[in-house]
């Protein structure tokens, strides 16, 4: 049989994340008919760039372990044989990272000096068993239903709310919301 009557198959493993990089397996499978063939030089390339040349082995294989860098996007792997006219081409998708999502928190300290209450505040960001000051959180104080005052934290995560309490309530309660979360925390003020 002459060599134009060679099959070439290409097959793709998923891309596995390893540190910076995205691992690929390309796995090139030469036949005649059924019969494999064996020692069939196959070069293979990553976006037009050579990555090597491999010979097949007695099943008719050739393994190239590619690494793509971690930028999301399709990537064009080949895979082409010394003496047979054709190259086969596949199309490799590294993904959009994934974003880890952190947990917010809201510390609250309540000071009072007279009918005055001061709310000293801070808000982190927690991921796995790290906390961080949670800078440009919107926090927002209400008293029942009603909206009283909304500030920004700060790059150290803190803000602050001033009260006065009225000379008629012995308590007052309130709450202080992260905007766009679900996290609210509730201060209890007194006399």
């Amino acid at each position: 049989m002459a060599n134009n009557q060679r099959r070439v198959n290409l097959t793709l493993t998923d891309p596995k994340k390893e540190g910076k990089m995205w691992a690929v397996r390309v796995i090139v499978t030469i036949t005649e008919g059924k019969d494999p063939i064996e020692g069939q030089e196959v070069e293979f390339f990553l976006e037009g760039e050579s990555a090597g040349k491999l010979s097949s082995d007695a099943d008719g294989r050739t393994i190239c372990d590619l690494s793509i860098p971690d930028i999301p996007g399709k990537y064009l792997v080949e895979a082409k044989c010394s003496g047979v006219n054709r190259t086969e081409q596949r199309k490799i998708t590294i993904p959009e990272p994934t974003k880890k999502k952190a947990s917010v928190k809201i510390l609250v300290t309540p000071t009072q000096e007279g009918l005055e209450h001061t709310l000293f505040c801070r808000a982190l960001t927690i991921a796995g068993n790290s906390e961080k000051p949670f800078e440009g959180a919107v926090l927002i104080l209400f008293d029942n239903e009603q909206e009283l005052e909304r500030t920004t934290t700060s790059e150290a995560g803190t803000a602050t709310f001033k009260l006065h309490l009225e000379s008629s309530k012995k308590e007052k309660i309130v709450r202080i919301i992260v905007a766009k979360t679900a996290i609210t925390q509730v201060v209890h003020l007194f006399q």
